[in-house]
């Protein structure tokens, strides 16, 4: 079966072609065959496209093995889900998101799988819930401000294009 033909059995799924601008060489677009975020160019090797996905395997493979061993969980997923929930109602009821982490002692519990998982599932219920609730009382806007995001960003780079020596 050739890869056109694969593709078109599989409509909608996690692969598909698409065309990326050479910006290199300001040329026509490149056609790509993009499968699960990997992007190879139609005209690269199959070596080439072997060795990309064999990393993506690879990577996802020691996840999967990774969260075999602690017992079936994914500890850094768990450890990401809890930072994200905790920056979110920080950001809902204080306007800001404090770096480092202020309870970064336990996430790095969580992380290291050293909490048992029934008490880390019960934390992060009761975070959501506090985002749920600290959600329906945000003195935040209801959209960005997108000209003041923009004229930061353009701030900086005009700092950064200025003061290069």
């Amino acid at each position: 079966m050739d890869l056109l033909t694969l593709v078109c059995e599989h409509p909608d799924s996690l692969m598909h072609f698409s065309l990326i601008p050479n910006r290199v060489r300001q040329g026509p677009a490149i056609e790509h065959f993009d499968c699960c975020d990997r992007k190879i160019p139609l005209g690269a090797t199959v070596k080439e496209a072997a060795r990309t996905y064999q990393r993506a395997c690879s990577f996802y493979g020691q996840r999967a093995k990774l969260a075999q061993q602690m017992g079936g969980r994914d500890w850094k997923a768990l450890y990401h889900a809890m930072r994200i929930v905790s920056e979110a109602e920080e950001l809902l009821v204080e306007g800001k998101i404090t770096f480092p982490r202020p309870e970064s002692a336990q996430l790095l519990l969580i992380r290291n799988g050293q909490l048992e998982h029934t008490e880390v599932m019960a934390l992060l219920e009761e975070k959501l819930e506090e985002v749920n609730d600290a959600r329906l009382t945000t003195d935040l806007p209801e959209k960005p401000d997108y000209t003041l995001a923009d004229e930061l960003v353009e701030s900086f780079y005009a700092n950064q294009v200025l003061t290069r020596p």
